[in-house]
């Protein structure tokens, strides 16, 4: 199963729905810019983790069996495969910048080297990789807005891949993702820097009558400050500290799109800015009930005083 980019929702649309006035604030452009920024970096570090476990599962001796048999002649869009350094339990994955992929369209440039640091097969309880940026472009065509990627991050695979388990939907697949000061520079030259320390699972569940899915969840897994469920930290573009928690486990699954979750909370503070996003609610801004929500609610506490809070759909 491939761990598809999951999107926590789709800020594109508050930009556009957001107004400037007397009767509903709406939160700065910094804070706003921030948030949608972590969204596209959350986005691209959950497709760097899909590209991993594709690109690793072409590879029996590097994978373990099964993991290679559920992911055979996996294809990375626009990459070519460097297995040249595979004795040594390394792959790097060279973009050519140029193919357009996945949607919104995106071309990606540079490479990711993957080295298993620990383990014999990454299939195996407790296998942990390294992942390595060097100069990772990637630029969206829509708008050409674009975000290098270098440095290190590392996951490592908790339980193990038992895919006969995880297709039965007895076993789930759990990955915990470490990164320190991760360097991301935007097309305006800004620059960032990011930690990150999260843990996401896939399982397969099913539904009366409808045939099964996949359920995906994400929670931060880290206590910062005294803040349990921490996410991401660091400094953003403008040179502020930041950082971003779980109140409540982000929840998922394919049948209702993985990017229109259908609970959570998520908090994000810089310069006295609290943002707060609640997944999964009604257009009455309450949890939702139904199989699929209609989309999240966003409240806001601004250093300057202003509140307030608004719904949005998916």
């Amino acid at each position: 199963m491939k761990l598809t980019s999951v999107l926590l929702f789709a800020f594109v649309l508050l930009f556009s729905s957001c107004r400037k006035d007397k009767e509903d604030p709406s939160p700065d452009n910094q804070s706003l810019t921030q948030v949608e920024d972590n969204n596209e970096l959350k986005s691209e570090s959950d497709q760097t983790n899909s590209d991993v476990n594709d690109a690793i599962g072409n590879f029996t001796s590097l994978s373990g069996g099964r993991m290679a048999v559920v992911n055979a002649k996996k294809t990375i869009c626009g990459c070519s495969i460097d297995s040249a350094q595979l004795g040594s339990k390394v792959l790097v994955l060279n973009f050519d910048g140029t193919t357009p992929c996945g949607s919104p369209s995106r071309t990606r440039g540079g490479s990711i080297r993957i080295e298993l640091i620990e383990g014999d097969r990454w299939s195996q309880a407790g296998a942990r990789l390294k992942i390595t940026h060097q100069n990772y472009k990637v630029t969206r065509l829509r708008d050409s807005k674009s975000w290098t990627f270098n440095g290190d991050k590392f996951l490592r695979n908790v339980n193990g891949s038992n895919w006969i388990g995880f297709l039965a939907g007895t076993d789930s697949l759990l990955f915990r993702e470490r990164s320190s000061n991760m360097s991301i520079t935007f097309n305006t030259g800004a620059v960032a820097n990011y930690s990150i320390a999260r843990i996401t699972s896939w399982k397969m569940a099913k539904k009366t009558g409808i045939v099964n899915f996949v359920q995906f969840s994400a929670m931060g897994d880290t206590l910062l400050n005294g803040q349990s469920g921490t996410d991401t930290w660091g400094s953003n573009r403008f040179g502020k500290a930041f950082t971003n928690h779980y109140n409540r486990r982000l929840v998922s699954n394919t049948y209702c799109q993985v990017w229109r979750p259908v609970d959570g909370e998520i908090v994000h503070k810089s310069e006295g800015n609290t943002l707060t996003v609640n997944l999964g609610v009604n257009e009455q801004g309450n949890a939702d009930t139904r199989d699929c929500a209609y989309g999240w609610k966003l409240k806001w506490q601004l250093s300057s005083g202003q509140s307030g809070e608004k719904v949005f759909s998916y």
